[in-house]
Formats: C-alpha cells, sequence, structure tokens
C-alpha cells in the first residue's frame, strides 16, 4: 500500500513540475515575444524618428532656400523701386519741360495769331485807303477786292473770302450778296448756266470794309467751270467771277 501511495506520489509530483515547466516556458515566452515586440516598436519609433529628422533638414533646407529667394527678391523689389522713382523723377522732369514747351508754345502762337490779327487789320486799312486814293468811280458805293476760293472736289465745297470797301468813310454799308455759278452735269454733260446756290447768310452791314468768308456746297453731280458773286446794296448790283481751271 505504501508502494502505491509513493507512486501515486511521484506521479503527482511529476505532473506539477511539468505544468510548472509549461507555465515557466509559457512565460519566458511572453517576455520574448514582449521584449521582441518592444525592439519592433522602438525600431519603428527610431526609423521614423529619422524619417521625421531627414524630413525636418528637408524642410529647413527649403525654408532657408525660400528665404535666400525672398530676401533675393526685397533686394530687387528695392532696386525696382529705387530705379523707379528715379524713372518717376525723370519723367516729372520731362513732363514739367514739355509742359513748359506747351505754355510757350501756346504763348507764341496766341501772341502770333494777335499779331496776324493785327497785320490783317493794318492790311485792310491799307487796301482800304488805297482804294480810296485809286478809285476813279466815287459813284461806285462798294467795291469787292481780295476774292479768295478754294474748291474740294471731293466734297464739292467751296470756301470763299472776299473783302468788302466802301468809298464812303462815313456811313455804313447794308446789303445782301448772291452766288451763281457755271458748270456741267458729270452725269450727263449737260451745261449748267448761272445756278444760284444758298448762302445761310446772305446779309452784309459795315463800315469802311467787311469781310466775307464761308463755304458753299454744290450737287455732287455738278462740276463748276465759273463763280459769280453779286454784290448788292443802294438798289444796284457789285460783280466779281472767278474762273476755274
Amino acid at each position: 500500500m505504501s508502494k502505491n501511495f509513493l507512486k501515486k506520489e511521484s506521479v503527482y509530483i511529476g505532473n506539477k513540475k511539468n505544468t510548472y515547466i509549461f507555465i515557466f516556458i509559457i512565460f519566458v515566452s511572453m517576455i520574448l515575444t514582449s521584449y521582441i515586440f518592444m525592439i519592433y516598436i522602438n525600431k519603428s519609433v527610431i526609423d521614423n524618428s529619422k524619417n521625421v529628422h531627414y524630413i525636418n533638414l528637408e524642410l529647413n533646407k527649403k525654408i532657408k532656400s525660400l528665404k535666400k529667394n525672398l530676401k533675393e527678391s526685397n533686394l530687387e523689389i528695392i532696386e525696382y523701386k529705387r530705379d523707379n522713382q528715379e524713372l518717376s523723377s525723370i519723367f516729372n522732369k520731362y513732363t514739367d519741360v514739355i509742359k513748359f514747351k506747351l505754355a510757350t508754345s501756346e504763348e507764341i502762337k496766341n501772341s502770333l495769331f494777335l499779331k496776324d490779327e493785327e497785320i490783317l487789320r493794318l492790311n485792310k486799312e491799307i487796301n482800304y485807303f488805297k482804294f480810296l486814293s485809286n478809285s476813279k468811280n466815287k459813284s461806285n458805293l462798294v467795291s469787292i477786292e481780295n476774292f479768295k476760293i478754294k474748291l474740294d472736289e471731293k466734297n464739292n465745297i467751296i470756301a470763299y473770302s472776299a473783302l468788302l470797301l466802301s468809298t464812303d468813310n462815313k456811313s455804313r454799308i447794308r446789303g445782301t450778296f448772291k452766288f451763281y455759278y457755271d458748270g456741267f452735269a458729270k452725269s450727263t454733260n449737260n451745261k449748267i448756266l448761272k445756278n444760284s446756290i444758298n448762302v445761310d447768310n446772305k446779309n452784309f452791314n459795315f463800315k469802311n470794309y467787311q469781310i466775307l468768308s464761308g463755304e458753299i456746297s454744290l450737287p455732287e453731280d455738278h462740276a463748276i467751270k465759273v463763280l459769280y458773286l453779286d454784290v448788292k446794296c443802294n438798289g444796284k448790283i457789285y460783280n466779281y467771277k472767278h474762273e476755274f481751271f
């Protein structure tokens, strides 16, 4: 009986020992697995840290490069601003010079215009007094002088200018004037004789002298050869004829 007990005790102790060994093996395995896992995690963390470090280095390089480019751009902007200020200063100087020249030119033009007006007035007076001194027929109250014509063939417009002189330097001369023309029709080649031309203002009123000037239009189909000016005052008509060649 004691032998069976001892045998059972021995079997029990062996089983218990095997259980402890199994538990130990499992524990060691868990520790090794945890250790390996921790090594793997640490390696991943280290690798990730390296990658982050490399990325930070690249970012720092790019930041430095961008800062350098920005600094160069700021220097270029400063240089452009300085150049722009210099150009603006030069432009303002030229503008002032041009304004001064324009103002001076305008003053000269005004002065020349006034002098031309004065010369024209004096020429009118000279012509008038020449007319008075050379006039053979004192009975003619009006004389037509300096009759000038400019024909715009493209638009069939005539610009005219005529100086009326009076032999009576005490009275005002009042009357009307008309234009006529001879020519032909371009489409039919038919002759046109003494065809009247409308004038906006046919009246005149002056003392000593007056200039008649303006523009008159012809029909598009008409070609002019001779232009007549009739001046009527005090019941008498004074004529002038201009021939186109």
